[in-house]
């Protein structure tokens, strides 16, 4: 779990707030609510702190996910989802607000408006799957009945999941598409040192600048994306939960069963003292049982193990089902639950006395 938290996004994630505006009460389109947001903009770009801001219609690990059929000169698309890729509609400066890697061209700049020719920024994988090792860059491409021209391409950012490969993404300025359109939310991604302690000058930015506006959430980063795998690590510790239980019912087992073993054998320890032997080797013959037990056990169990991790491959994050260090940590863990387990009995058997040995018959 720690490693999905923890793996390289393609962004800061450390340094952003992400702030979600409900455009809504204010009745603007098209547009007037583009140059709002402009304007909304231009007003948390002079908070103190922030170092960069933008904004976009999906935003990072929060709202929707958009998607659209594209069509490519010169690309033959073996079948209809390999035309289809995820979408974005951004401001300007939205990959230096976010902390991305721009790799070739250019990102969307205030140059990009109404009226200028159309262009995208597409993402790594989508500029390796349409064109392999071609430069990208001033190619053209079909995006809903209109020409694009391919102006810049961005570092893979993982904006939504975790899990799983990086989608094929391309990146629109929001001014080239919103004609009358009215949307729904707008979020803006600042990029401050501590976005935590800009937050309360964000809110009140915002809520003085267009009557009616309203502020729907203001929170930083790595806060939305652990809350995006919530049910992944209610998993990881209902799992763990029950693995612990599982070992310590085992070892509970395993103590049960000694003790019962080494009462039906007190006659026989109580004889092997009186001719002789010392008690440690009494003690070492019973944790050799309980090791036998625990190696036949792990002959049998761990196959079986190994089979149904395969089955939970897909729940995994950088850890192998064949991982060689958490099957050994598994095996030491139950060989010393098993030594514990079988210690108590052991060193009653020890202490056996042939008298009270020989009673017993």
């Amino acid at each position: 779990m720690r490693g999905l938290e923890t793996q390289s996004v393609g962004l800061s994630r450390d340094r952003l707030l992400i702030v979600e505006v409900d455009p809504g009460p204010t009745q603007l389109e098209g547009l007037a609510l583009q140059r709002l947001a402009d304007v909304l903009l231009q007003r948390l770009r002079r908070i103190q702190g922030v170092q960069a801001a933008s904004y976009s219609e999906n935003g990072i690990f929060s709202g929707t996910e958009s998607g659209t059929t594209i069509n490519v000169p010169g690309f033959t698309a073996p079948a209809f989802e390999d035309t289809v890729v995820a979408y974005d509609r951004v401001g300007d400066g939205y990959f230096d607000a976010i902390g991305a890697t721009l790799l070739r061209g250019r990102g969307i700049d205030e140059t990009d408006r109404a009226g200028s020719p159309g262009v995208i920024v597409i993402n790594e994988s989508m500029a390796r799957f349409f064109f392999g090792e071609e430069n990208a860059v001033g190619r053209h491409v079909t995006v809903e009945d209109r020409d694009r021209e391919i102006v810049g391409v961005v570092g893979d950012v993982r904006d939504h999941q975790l899990r799983g490969e990086a989608s094929r993404r391309m990146y629109l300025p929001l001014a080239q598409t919103i004609e009358h359109e009215a949307i729904s939310t707008i979020k803006y991604e600042l990029r401050a040192a501590d976005p935590a302690a800009i937050a309360a000058d964000a809110r009140r930015v915002l809520a003085d600048a267009y009557p009616g506006l309203r502020l729907l959430d203001a929170r930083p980063l790595p806060e939305l994306m652990r809350e995006s795998i919530s049910s992944d690590r209610l998993v990881a510790r209902l799992v763990g939960f029950f693995g612990i239980l599982a070992l310590v019912l085992a070892a509970l087992g395993l103590y049960g069963v000694l003790s019962y073993a080494t009462v039906r054998r007190t006659s026989e320890f109580g004889l092997r003292i009186a001719l002789g032997a010392e008690p440690g080797e009494v003690t070492r013959m019973v944790l050799r049982q309980a090791m036998v037990i625990v190696v036949a056990g792990g002959l049998i169990g761990l196959p079986l193990a190994l089979g149904a991790a395969s089955l939970l491959r897909n729940q995994l994050f950088g850890v192998s089902p064949l991982d060689p260090l958490s099957i050994g940590v598994a095996l030491l863990v139950l060989f010393a639950s098993a030594a514990f387990a079988g210690w108590l009995p052991a060193a009653r058997a020890s202490r056996v006395s042939p008298l009270v040995a020989l009673r017993t018959e």
